[in-house]
């Protein structure tokens, strides 16, 4: 079975289960809007847009028949969404009827990220944090990458790391805590790869020639993604995901009965 089906299959967004048998859960029939929030709306004429430009926009969402907003990923943002700004759009949401899911990128982060620099400064408990492989040099002394699949502004996450499961399961309980009522997970076939042979090193990945949509020779579609895609240990982590959901949505269903 393909990833992407095993995903819809088992990551139930945060909701009240209905007890009427083959009832559908509000996410599989939500009518969803997709905000891209630096182009949305601007609240304060820097002319970028901002959570606050959303807010008051949610009851014209709802009342032209959207149930759930989707906000995607802002890497230039992200560092706000922390603050007073998003609580305010959250709470707003509750008022109006509205959910709100967040994009979520588990598969790698930027080079820029806090865990990357401690694992380049080899930091205890991040030294293999995210995959990591050496270079190799060419007939021309030069350095090359260690495979034909590395990205350089992609760090790639390595989730044999039991650290690396952990934190990603606290990103997920900290916006879940907040009142999300899920996520729009990306990139899920690639979460993990085939280890490194006996000697460390990670093989290159097929090249598939005479692709006729793909001029570039360099072209991700060039390769047969087979050391890097659909791993089967990717399907055990959605499973983990989709429990650690539901014991949050178990939680706030009892607190909100006793509340």
């Amino acid at each position: 079975m393909h990833i992407y089906r095993v995903f819809l299959a088992v990551i139930t967004l945060l909701g009240y289960r209905s007890n009427v048998v083959l009832t559908k859960e509000w996410w599989e029939n939500a009518n969803y809007y997709q905000i891209y929030p630096r182009s949305f709306r601007d609240s304060n004429g820097d002319g970028i847009g901002d959570l606050n430009g959303i807010t008051p926009k949610l009851q014209y969402l709802k009342d032209i028949g959207f149930t759930a907003a989707w906000l995607s990923h802002d890497f230039q943002i992200a560092h706000v969404w922390h603050n007073e700004d998003f609580k305010a759009l959250i709470a707003r949401a509750k008022q109006v009827g509205i959910r709100i899911i967040l994009d979520f990128v588990p598969n790698h982060t930027s080079d820029e990220c806090e865990w990357f620099v401690k694992s380049v400064n080899r930091e205890p408990g991040y030294e293999d944090f995210y995959v990591w492989s050496n270079g190799t040099v060419d007939a021309n002394g030069r350095r090359q990458p260690p495979s034909n699949w590395f990205a350089i502004k992609q760090a790639d996450l390595n989730y044999r790391n039991p650290l690396v499961v952990a934190k990603m399961k606290e990103v997920m309980r900290f916006w879940l805590d907040i009142g999300i009522s899920g996520f729009r997970i990306d990139a899920l076939p690639f979460m993990f790869e085939k280890g490194p042979d006996a000697n460390g090193n990670f093989p290159d990945e097929p090249v598939i020639d005479n692709v006729s949509e793909c001029p570039d020779p360099d072209d991700w579609c060039h390769l047969n993604h087979t050391y890097t895609q659909d791993q089967p240990e990717s399907i055990e982590m959605v499973y983990q995901w989709r429990e650690l959901v539901e014991h949050i949505r178990r939680r706030k269903a009892a607190s909100h009965l006793f509340s």
